[in-house]
């Protein structure tokens, strides 16, 4: 399920590149000849440029999906697109009276089926946080649309000059036109900024949306936890959401395996909230792979208000609630402790390591001993990659 989930927001991207170039091509051609008339008279509608630029945006996530450029590229041409595809609903349908001509052959791929595919996407599987600069950056296209609209319909030259063919001209309310247009593409951003950053707002209702590590995080009274998942407190959502930026960003980078790489190169990135030792306060978990069985993870908690990197871990003890990382011939264990941090309690070497000849236990300042197969399977009864609680996100 894992992988099939990874593999969706690739597939709607790739879904939008194939449609958009598939039509954009066809307006080249005519008769099966080419036809420079065709494509210039096709380009200059809002609704074939904000579908190729989606397009170009998809392609770019599809490549660079960890990239903040990438995202704010697909966010801009989302913008677009669901302009397009609500300036259809609500004014050019209505204007024409219908929508028959609107939603057949091309019209309905690029009105309607790319658009939500690019909604989809980005509300289900992009949205990360933004600023407000950011949001605002969604309005370009319609404004720099419409000042070359404006031109070529008004001031060009009369014999260059464009048919009003969206009747923002009619009795000469371009005024109107322009600024309601510009109104709606700023509620459209207002919308997908608040559902961009949704993601990073669990339990924090004070939360200064698109901030990274906050200086001064918002009060808050802590929630006594009823069970070993708690919901995270306001000011330790604001101190971990600049960790998930790092990541994004290709500050931090992802541990697996021994090997580092950053945002883009994960497969399946994911965080998790989760209270280790039960004293409401939730510590935070970073995957490049969610749900594998065996996946590497690194945790990070909070200590006198600042956010520590804990260590890379891969397993859980239920038994001694002690937490593991093993690579192919040894395993070390240790126990969370908020002012120590992962202190090791114990390692256990195979014995085919280099100079150990049998199943060898060393206890954190204690001397090596063998232990047998029996006490083996009891000293790792229920080994698991993470505790059942523990519930995890896509970034």
């Amino acid at each position: 399920m894992s992988i099939v989930y990874s593999a969706l927001p690739y597939l709607l991207n790739i879904a939008i590149v194939v449609i958009s170039a598939v039509i954009s091509f066809s307006f080249l051609r005519k008769d099966g000849k080419w036809c420079r008339e065709r494509a210039e008279k096709a380009f200059k509608f809002f609704t074939t440029q904000s579908n190729v630029l989606c397009a170009v945006a998809a392609l770019c996530m599809c490549f660079f999906a960890g990239a903040q450029w990438a995202f704010i590229l697909k966010y801009i041409g989302t913008v677009a697109v669901t302009v397009t595809m609500l300036t259809v609903i609500f004014f050019l349908g209505p204007s024409m009276g219908g929508y028959q001509k609107l939603y057949v052959g091309t019209e309905l791929w690029l009105h309607l089926i790319n658009p939500l595919l690019a909604l989809i996407s980005f509300c289900t599987f992009e949205r990360r946080s933004m600023s407000v600069g950011v949001a605002a950056l969604g309005l370009l296209p319609v404004i720099l649309y419409g000042i070359l609209y404006l031109y070529n319909v008004i001031y060009a030259p009369e014999d260059k000059r464009w048919d009003d063919f969206y009747g923002f001209n009619k009795n000469g309310k371009w005024p109107i036109a322009f600024a309601l247009m510009v109104i709606g593409t700023a509620i459209i951003c207002v919308g997908l900024y608040f559902v961009s950053n949704i993601g990073d707002s669990v339990g924090a209702d004070c939360e200064s949306v698109g901030t990274v590590l906050s200086d001064s995080p918002c009060e808050s009274q802590r929630t006594v936890p009823t069970d070993s998942q708690s919901a995270p407190t306001e000011s330790t959502m604001e101190l971990y959401k600049g960790i998930l930026q790092h990541y994004r960003s290709g500050e931090e980078m992802f541990s697996d395996e021994g090997e580092g790489y950053d945002y883009s190169q994960a497969t399946a990135p994911g965080y998790a909230l989760y209270d280790i030792d039960g004293d409401g306060v939730d510590e935070l978990f970073i995957t490049p792979r969610m749900n594998d069985e065996g996946h590497t993870y690194v945790v990070y908690y909070v200590k006198n208000g600042e956010v520590i990197r804990g260590r890379a871990l891969n397993g859980y003890l239920p038994d001694s609630g002690y937490w593991t990382y093993y690579f192919d011939y040894f395993i070390d264990a240790y126990e969370f402790d908020r002012d120590e941090g992962f202190v090791h309690k114990w390692e256990f070497d195979y014995p085919w390591v280099d100079g150990i000849e049998a199943n060898t236990l060393i206890h954190e300042g204690g001397e090596p001993q063998e232990i047998t197969d029996e006490e083996v399977e009891a000293l790792l009864n229920e080994h698991q990659t993470e505790p059942q609680g523990i519930e995890w996100k896509k970034f």
